[in-house]
């Protein structure tokens, strides 16, 4: 996986002489510099693509650059996007504490030291990139994951132990010998949330019989404990056919032992060759009791609701 070699930094102003001279002090970081010659103009480039921070000139007609960090703020996307204002004219508090008020992670008065504004620049677009380099490298984790789990969760439900010829144990049979030891908690919950498979661990975690959960027998049967948070991150999965991961579940088990368990909880949606839901896959880990977030049982909690979803 090839690590992001640029970010893009969006220079604000509506003289060209400014953005001329923003983008030599720059220039060395090595970065993709936008242009951007009014708010509106700024926004619109927001709209396009990403960038690690913006640089904007608090005087400006038309839209200012409180006004345009505004706008900036207002959006979802923009939300947390690093502003630092420039300005010629004061260094007066009241507009210094307006441009913080308005979002700023600087205010910067001119002249400014070309150096100095140089590395404040690259730290943002340091902390960007790593950022980039982290979710990329979540995202094929993720990927990894939901591939193995469908191909092991496909083959334990063929119930397939066929060969490849005389080579040896054929790629089905090897994936569900597989999950059948995974320490991690498997199944698969189908579309009327029934468990309609899952391996010795979590039968384990569930304390229920294997045979009985396959039979295909109701959740909310086999774990009324959990039954209600499974079941309702299960089926935002079948309605969004988006995976939600490292979901925390805790629950009182065994039921008026006093005794809290935790689980981190990751749903992935099983597809058919068309593309539909056909089931969800549930994998369970159980958090030791040391690096538990809490004492609390789910049930304390208001009406579960999804989180963390995987793209």
């Amino acid at each position: 996986m090839d690590s992001p070699a640029q970010a893009s930094v969006l220079l604000v102003d509506d003289i060209p002489a400014n953005l001329l001279a923003l983008e030599a002090v720059l220039e060395p970081l090595g970065q993709r510099l936008v242009r951007a010659q009014s708010g509106r103009e700024a926004l619109a480039a927001l709209l396009r693509e990403d960038f690690a921070c913006v640089l904007l000139d608090v005087q400006m007609p038309g839209l200012d650059g409180f006004e345009t960090a505004k706008l900036i703020r207002a959006r979802e996307r923009t939300r947390h996007l690093p502003l630092l204002f420039i300005t010629a004219f004061s260094s007066e508090q009241a507009l210094v504490r307006e441009g913080y008020a308005r979002g700023a992670a600087d205010y910067i008065v001119k002249p400014y030291d070309p150096d100095i504004l140089r590395t404040k620049v690259a730290v943002f677009v340091d902390l960007y990139l790593q950022a980039r380099r982290l979710e990329e490298h979540r995202a094929l984790l993720r990927d990894r994951e939901r591939s193995v789990m469908e191909r092991a969760v496909g083959a334990v439900g063929s119930g397939s132990t066929e060969t490849d010829g005389d080579v040896g144990v054929g790629e089905p049979a090897l994936a569900g010998a597989l999950v059948s030891a995974a320490p991690v908690a498997l199944g698969v919950l189908s579309p009327d949330m029934r468990l309609v498979q899952l391996n010795p661990a979590l039968a384990r975690l569930l304390d229920v019989a294997e045979e009985r959960a396959l039979g295909g027998a109701p959740l909310a049967q086999l774990a009324p404990e959990l039954a209600p948070y499974l079941q309702v991150h299960a089926q935002h999965v079948i309605a969004t056919g988006r995976a939600l991961g490292g979901v925390p579940l805790a629950f009182e088990h065994p039921p008026g032992s006093g005794a809290v368990r935790e689980v981190q909880a990751s749903y992935f949606p099983l597809l058919t060759d068309g593309g539909h839901v056909r089931g969800v896959g549930l994998s369970l880990i159980e958090v030791p009791e040391a690096h538990r977030s809490s004492g609390r049982r789910s049930s304390d909690h208001e009406a579960p609701t999804p989180s963390t979803t995987l793209h």
